[in-house]
């Protein structure tokens, strides 16, 4: 596989997007180029130190106590 530049394309809400060209064998399957671009590009940030922010929901359940309910 060959892979082209690596293009800055827009800050998204929790990071930001990049594009690039990759030129492959016709007969390598879709998902293995999409998992060995993904893969790459993991190492690449945690060898930097750069963390993926991602966006997540904190769910605290509150029960009443039986004296409240009274």
């Amino acid at each position: 596989m060959i892979y082209g530049p690596v293009y800055f394309m827009a800050y998204e809400t929790t990071g930001f997007r990049v594009a690039t060209t990759v030129y492959f064998p016709a007969n390598v399957p879709t998902e293995e180029l999409v998992s060995d671009v993904n893969l790459r590009v993991n190492k690449a940030l945690a060898e930097n130190g750069i963390e993926v922010p991602y966006p997540y929901i904190n769910v605290v359940e509150k029960r009443q106590s039986s004296d409240a309910a009274n």
